[in-house]
C-alpha cells in the first residue's frame, strides 16, 4: 500500500529531526516511534528509514580546511568517544578514507601538553558540543597528569565556558541565556535539554531515589551518586545570564546554585505513585501481552514480536541476551547442563517455568522456588547463570543470618531475584522476620524496606524468591502457610563432586542467548497452563515442608479432633507428639514448646484445664480428644518417660507416673496387658525395696487408681457391659 502525501511529508520532516540527534540509539528510537505514530503502514520498515536517513545526511566531500577542523576536533575527545565521531565523519570524507587512515590523521593532531597550552586547549574544547566537553576535559587532565601537571576540573570547566562565551560574542552568535535566580524555569530547561528523548523524559524521582533510563531499563542511582548534580553543573557551565548592563556573562555553577537547581529538578520529575504493577507505560503501549526486555528490544512473549526500547516503558528488569526466536539448544553448553543435573525429567518442568517467570516483572503466580539438591549438584550454577542474564543488581542475596541486621532488604526494591543461598537453620534460628517478609512479598502485599542514608521504601516487590538448600529446611511457621507459597524442585541424587567442570560457567556465559530460549519456553508453558507444573516428588516435598515448618499444626491435624466437653491430659498429648516427631526425625521439642505451639493455633474452645483434686489432679487440654487408634499406649508413655525424664524439666515425675498408672488401668479394663506392664510393675517393686517401701509417688498412684478411673469416666473391669 502506497504512503499518503501526508505520511510522506511527515517522514521528510522527521528525517530532518532525526539527523539532528546526537547518537545512533536516539535515532533508532526516534525512527521506531515514527513507524508506530504512522500506524505501521505496509512497506514502511526500520531498515528503509535507516537507508533514507543515510541518504539524507550524505554530503559532498569535505574541503581540506573542513577535514582539518574535524580531525582537530576529534583529537580533543577522550579516546573511548572517538569511535562514534569517526564513524559519523567517514561518509562525509568520500572515497579513499578508511577508518585506519582517519584514526592516523586524528592521532597526529593530538596536541602536546604544557602549562603554556592549557588555555589554548580550553579554547579548542569550547567549540565542541556540550555532550563531548566532559570527555575532552577528562582527556586534558589525563594528558596533564602524564606531565606531572595537576589541573582542577572546576577551573577547567570555567575556562571552557568563558572561552565559549567569548567566541559567541566575537562571532555574533546567539548565546544560551538562563535566569540563574529562577530555579524552576532553569530546571525545566535542563530536563528538556539533558533528560528528554523525543518528547519523553528519561529522569524520574520515585520512592526517595533517582531513576535514569539507560537503554533497556530504568536504573536506580546510588544513594551517594552525584550524577544529577554533575549533569546540572556541566549543563549550566555552557549557559549565560544577562548582567545589569544587559551583557551576556557565563554562568559559574557554584555548589549553592547546583543544589537549588537539582532540588527544582526533583520537584519537576517526581513520580507520585505508591508502587508499580510490573511494567508501566506512559501512554498507550504498542502491544497487548506480557513484555520481556531483552538486549535487542522489547519482546512480546505472546506474539513473539520485538519492539524498540523506549523510555515510555518504566521497567526495572531486563535480560542481557538477544532474542532471535526459538531454536534447539540441546547441543549448547546450557542445554547439556540442564539435561545432566537430574535423573527425573519432570523435575525440570517447574524449574524451567520458574526460571522464565523470574525474567519478567510478573508476580501474579505468588510463588517462590525451593531448590533442593546435594552438594555440587548444579544449584549454584543455575542461580549464577540467572544472575548473569539479569545483569548488575538483578539478584539480591540475603544469607539467613543477615536478617537480624537493620538493612537486610536494601537493594531488593529494584532486584528481579531475592536469593537465600545454602539455608541452614537450628533451634536457635529466629525465623520470624524471614517468614513474615516472605509471606508479605510473595503474596503481593506492600511492605516497608529500611534503607541506610535514605528514606524507607514502601511498595510491592517485583522480585522472585529463590531458596537453595541441601534438604528441606525447617523454616518455622506455626500456621503452615509458608510451605504453600513455594514450589519444590529436587535435583535428586545427582552430584558432580570431584568431577566438576571448572570452565562450565564461562561456556554458558558465552552463549546466554540459548539460556534465554530455555527460559522463554518455560515461561510460555506456564502462561498456557496458568500454573506451575506439579510433580509427585514436589508434592511430597511440599508436605514434608509443611510438617517441618509447622510440626504442631501437622500433628494436631493428624491425631486430634475437636470435642468441646472432653479433657485430654497434657502429658498424654506430649507423649503422642514426642513419638510422632521422633518417627519423622524432627528433633526434640519440650512439653512447654508443644503447648506454646498449640496456643498459637488459636483454635476456638481449646483451652487449658485440670481434673481431679489434690494428688489425683491432672493438667489437661479441654476441647480435644484423640482420633480412633491414635491414643498412646502404656508402652508409649513409659518409653517417652524414660527418654525425656532427664531432658525436660516440664515433664514431672509425679504427673507422668499418674498418667502411666491411669493408662495401665485403662488397658487392664480393656483386657490389655503386655510385657511392658509387667516390666513396669517390676520397676515399682524394685523402687519400693530400694526406698524401704516408702516410695510416696508410686504408693500414692496405687491408692488413687480408683479415683483416677472415676475422674476420667473409665469403668472398672467388672462393670464393663
Amino acid at each position: 500500500m502506497a504512503l499518503t502525501q501526508e505520511q510522506e511529508d511527515r517522514i521528510n520532516g522527521a528525517l530532518d529531526e532525526a539527523a539532528q540527534l546526537g547518537t545512533a540509539v536516539e535515532r533508532e528510537v526516534f525512527l521506531s516511534d515514527l513507524i508506530n505514530e504512522l500506524g505501521r503502514p505496509v512497506g514502511l520498515t526500520l531498515t528503509a528509514l535507516r537507508a533514507d536517513l543515510a541518504r539524507y545526511t550524505q554530503t559532498h566531500d569535505l574541503s581540506r580546511k573542513e577535514r582539518e577542523e574535524n580531525f582537530k576536533r576529534i583529537a580533543l575527545i577522550e579516546p573511548a568517544d572517538r569511535v562514534n565521531e569517526i564513524t559519523k565523519l567517514q561518509p562525509l570524507l568520500g572515497k579513499g578514507w578508511s577508518r585506519t587512515k582517519i584514526e592516523t590523521e586524528v592521532q597526529q593532531r593530538v596536541p602536546p601538553m604544557s602549562w603554556d597550552i592549557v588555555d589554548e586547549r580550553c579554547v579548542d574544547i569550547s567549540v565542541l558540543s556540550e555532550g563531548l566537553r566532559k570527555g575532552a576535559i577528562a582527556t586534558l587532565m589525563k594528558d596533564a597528569a602524564k606531565e606531572n601537571l595537576v589541573l582542577d576540573r572546576a577551573d577547567l570547566e570555567g575556562k571552557v565556558a568563558r572561552a565559549a562565551a567569548e567566541a559567541a560574542r566575537r562571532d555574533g552568535e546567539e548565546v544560551s541565556i538562563i535566569d540563574p535566580k529562577d530555579f524552576t524555569a532553569t530546571a525545566l530547561r535542563f530536563v528538556e535539554e539533558v533528560y528528554t528523548l523525543g518528547k519523553v523524559r528519561t529522569l524520574k524521582y520515585w520512592t526517595g531515589c533517582w531513576y535514569v533510563w539507560k537503554g533497556p531499563k530504568w536504573e536506580q542511582l546510588e544513594a551517594k551518586s552525584d550524577e544529577v548534580n554533575d549533569a546540572v553543573r556541566r549543563w549550566s557551565a555552557g549557559k549565560h545570564f544577562l548582567n545589569k548592563e544587559g551583557v551576556a556573562q557565563p554562568v559559574l555553577p557554584n555548589i549553592s546554585f547546583v543544589s537549588e537547581v537539582a532540588e527544582a529538578v526533583r520537584c519537576e520529575v517526581v513520580w507520585d505513585i505508591s508502587s508499580i504493577d510490573g511494567v508501566m507505560w506512559e501512554g498507550q503501549p504498542p502491544f497487548v501481552g506480557l513484555a520481556m526486555h531483552v538486549k535487542n528490544g522489547i519482546l512480546c512473549v505472546v506474539t513473539d514480536k520485538l519492539y524498540s526500547h523506549t523510555p515510555r516503558c518504566f521497567n526495572l528488569t531486563s535480560v542481557d541476551a538477544e532474542w532471535h526466536g526459538d531454536k534447539d539448544i540441546s547441543e549448547k553448553p546450557f542445554g547439556k547442563f540442564v539435561a545432566s543435573i537430574t535423573t527425573e525429567g519432570e523435575q525440570m518442568l517447574p524449574l524451567q517455568e520458574y526460571f522464565g517467570y523470574s525474567l519478567t516483572s510478573m508476580t501474579k503466580m505468588q510463588k517462590g522456588l525451593m531448590l533442593i539438591g546435594k552438594r555440587r549438584s548444579g544449584k549454584g550454577t543455575i542461580l549464577r547463570t540467572l544472575g548473569k542474564l539479569l545483569g548488575t543488581g538483578g539478584v539480591h542475596t540475603i544469607p539467613m543470618q543477615q536478617f537480624s541486621n537493620t538493612f537486610p532488604m536494601q537493594g531488593a526494591e529494584t532486584a528481579a531475584i531475592i536469593a537465600l543461598p545454602d539455608i541452614r537453620t537450628d533451634k536457635n534460628t529466629y525465623f520470624g522476620p524471614v517468614a513474615e517478609t516472605m509471606l508479605t512479598a510473595i503474596g503481593e502485599d506492600p511492605l516497608t524496606i529500611q534503607r541506610k542514608h535514605r528514606t524507607p521504601w514502601h511498595g510491592r516487590l517485583l522480585a522472585k524468591w529463590w531458596a537453595i538448600a541441601n534438604s528441606v529446611p525447617s523454616l518455622h511457621d506455626p500456621d503452615g502457610v509458608l510451605a504453600s507459597r513455594f514450589i519444590y524442585v529436587n535435583l535428586g541424587d545427582v552430584s558432580f563432586f570431584g568431577k566438576e567442570d571448572v570452565d562450565l560457567e564461562a561456556k554458558i556465559t558465552a552463549d546466554l542467548d540459548s539460556v534465554l530460549i530455555w527460559g522463554v519456553a518455560g515461561l510460555r508453558r506456564l502462561l498456557a497452563q496458568g500454573k506451575f507444573t506439579e510433580t509427585s516428588r514436589g508434592q511430597k516435598m511440599a508436605e514434608q515442608a509443611r510438617v517441618r515448618q509447622s510440626p504442631v499444626s501437622a500433628w494436631f491435624e493428624e491425631n486430634l479432633e475437636i470435642d468441646p466437653t472432653h479433657h485430654e491430659p497434657k502429658d498424654r498429648l506430649f507423649v503422642s507428639f514426642f513419638l510422632w516427631a521422633q518417627a519423622r526425625h524432627m528433633g526434640f521439642m519440650t512439653k512447654k514448646g508443644l503447648f506454646v505451639g498449640i496456643n498459637s493455633l488459636a483454635i476456638d474452645g481449646v483451652v487449658g484445664g485440670d481434673t481431679g483434686r489434690g494428688d489425683t489432679r491432672l493438667y489437661t487440654l479441654k476441647g480435644v480428644r484423640f482420633k480412633e487408634g491414635k491414643k498412646p499406649t502404656y508402652e508409649d508413655a513409659y518409653s517417652v518417660w524414660e527418654a525425656v525424664k532427664k531432658e525436660d524439666a516440664d515433664v514431672r515425675e509425679k504427673g507422668m507416673m499418674h498418667l502411666i498408672e491411669l493408662i495401665r488401668q485403662e488397658e487392664e479394663a480393656d483386657g490389655k496387658e503386655d510385657s511392658t506392664v509387667v516390666a513396669f510393675n517390676e520397676v515399682i517393686r524394685t523402687d519400693n525395696s530400694v526406698h524401704g517401701g516408702k516410695n510416696d509417688t508410686v504408693q500414692q498412684l496405687k491408692s488413687d487408681s480408683e479415683e483416677a478411673k472415676s475422674t476420667y469416666g473409665k469403668p472398672k473391669p467388672e462393670e464393663k457391659t
